[in-house]
C-alpha cells in the first residue's frame, strides 16, 4: 500500500492512500462526511480512533504536512468537549468508516478549541 506520493505506508503511521482511502496504521477507512459542522458531538463519541492532520505550512516546522493519532488523553478531552473549533477557515472535521465498522475521526488543520493539556 502506498500515499499519494508513492511511497510505502507503514503500520502505526497515518496517512492518505494513492486511491483517496484513509491509513490510520492498521486499517484502512473510506470518507463518509468531509466537512462536519453538525452533530460533531455524534462523530466525537463515536469515534474509535481519532487522527491529527495538521496543515502548518511554516518553514522549518517538523509538523509540516503530519498526521499523527491522537493519545488517548487527547480524544477524551475532545469528547468530553463535544465540538471543535479550527484556527484556519479551512480546518475541518471528517468521518471516515473503515470495512468492520470503525469510525475514525479526522481533525484537518489546529484545534483553536478545546485547548488540549499534554
Amino acid at each position: 500500500m502506498q500515499d499519494y506520493s508513492g511511497h510505502p505506508l507503514q503500520p502505526g503511521e497515518p496517512g492518505y492512500t494513492d486511491d483517496d482511502r484513509f491509513w490510520d496504521g492498521t486499517r484502512l477507512y473510506r470518507l463518509i462526511d468531509d466537512d462536519v459542522r453538525k452533530h460533531q458531538r455524534r462523530l466525537l463519541t463515536d469515534a474509535d480512533v481519532m487522527v491529527f492532520n495538521l496543515l502548518d505550512c511554516t518553514p522549518n516546522s517538523p509538523r509540516l504536512g503530519s498526521e499523527r493519532l491522537a493519545t488517548d488523553s487527547e480524544q477524551h478531552q475532545i469528547v468530553w468537549a463535544g465540538m471543535v473549533r479550527f484556527v484556519e477557515e479551512d480546518g475541518c472535521l471528517q468521518r471516515w468508516e473503515s470495512e468492520d465498522g470503525t469510525v475514525l475521526a479526522l481533525l484537518v488543520g489546529e484545534l483553536r478549541s478545546p485547548r488540549l493539556r499534554h
